[in-house]
């Protein structure tokens, strides 16, 4: 646990210097950015920047950036606006930052209609993130293969998109528009940020850590409590087998992947724990044993679950509980 009047911190990534930053003057930089925009090398930090397009599949491998303990955002359009009446606005749609789908070419081709989306023409690395299909049910990402000006098309893989299917671009330099958004060009180790609140001087971490801050495997009565843990491109903390394993009074936050991931075991869980930007689910929680119907008893407790499914929208719940494997 922390020492008395302190708390510990177990961070899966590195803090940026301010100091090593400068005022970006790239030519890809909208109009609005310039002047605003930031630009630091990330090659004396890593070189392991991972793929953005991984978040089409089920795992995040991308390094992500969060400044003061929040996570910021890669370059979209459109931009995400919150009302509280988004129903009375005209268009419900381009108020949460969407555009739609105008037309479907084929299962990975699709037209648009919004002229903004041109200026994406010849962009290598574009991602999509939508609620494809006829039913808008489920919301994924996709790799963008193209953006064609001329005839507005996009092509997509794994879209198979319906007319007025809902979607935003994303990861690209030229949409950092506005405060709290980012670009990592991988080509040249390079990260770009638009800073909140016009100043550079803030905490900034970069993920870099691929496997969980904490696993705790097979083993009984171990208790961590009062630790944050922040700041990895997957799971956070993982409770597998053994049993009365605990999370308590810690804050886990700023994850691809499930905030906490407990599986198996008995009398496993989290109590009174802060759990929030994690990319999928906060906790997810199986255990037991099906077969022989033996109860697992692993729990989630007076714990505040909030920001989850950050980067992999649908069907993951503040707390996913599933069937044990067997």
């Amino acid at each position: 646990q922390s020492y008395p009047g302190e708390t510990a911190r177990i961070v899966g990534g590195a803090q940026l210097n301010p100091s090593d930053f400068v005022v970006s003057t790239d030519s890809r930089l909208d109009a609005t950015a310039q002047g605003n925009v930031w630009q630091t090398s990330l090659a004396g930090v890593t070189t392991s920047y991972g793929s953005v397009s991984s978040q089409s599949g089920s795992a995040n491998t991308a390094l992500e950036l969060f400044c003061d303990g929040q996570a910021m955002t890669l370059g979209r359009y459109p931009d995400y606006a919150y009302v509280d009446d988004v129903l009375a606005a005209p268009n419900p749609e381009s108020v949460w930052g969407f555009v739609t789908v105008s037309s479907v070419v084929s299962s990975s081709q699709f037209h648009y209609t919004d002229a903004h989306l041109d200026r994406l023409n010849g962009v290598s690395g574009l991602m999509a993130n939508g609620y494809w299909g006829t039913y808008r049910y489920s919301a994924h990402n996709v790799s963008v293969s193209s953006v064609n000006s001329s005839t507005r098309t996009i092509t997509a893989s794994g879209t198979s998109s319906a007319v007025g299917n809902p979607f935003y671009i994303y990861n690209a330099l030229q949409e950092v528009t506005r405060p709290g958004e980012y670009y990592v060009d991988t080509s040249t180790g390079t990260l770009f940020f638009w800073p909140p609140a016009g100043t550079i001087q803030h905490e900034m971490l970069v993920s870099l850590l691929q496997q969980p801050l904490l696993v705790i495997s097979n083993a009984q009565f171990v208790t961590f409590q009062g630790i944050t843990f922040e700041v990895a491109r997957d799971v956070g903390v993982k409770i597998q087998g053994g049993g009365s394993n605990l999370l308590s009074d810690c804050i886990i936050r700023n994850v691809g992947g499930n905030g906490v991931a407990v599986s198996s075991g008995t009398h496993n869980g989290i109590d009174s724990c802060k759990v929030y930007g994690a990319g999928k689910c906060a906790v997810y929680l199986s255990g037991g044993s099906r077969s022989t119907l033996t109860a697992g008893e692993n729990f989630v407790r007076n714990c505040d679950l909030h920001d989850f499914a950050r980067l992999f929208w649908t069907y993951n719940p503040g707390v996913d509980m599933e069937d044990p494997s067997d």
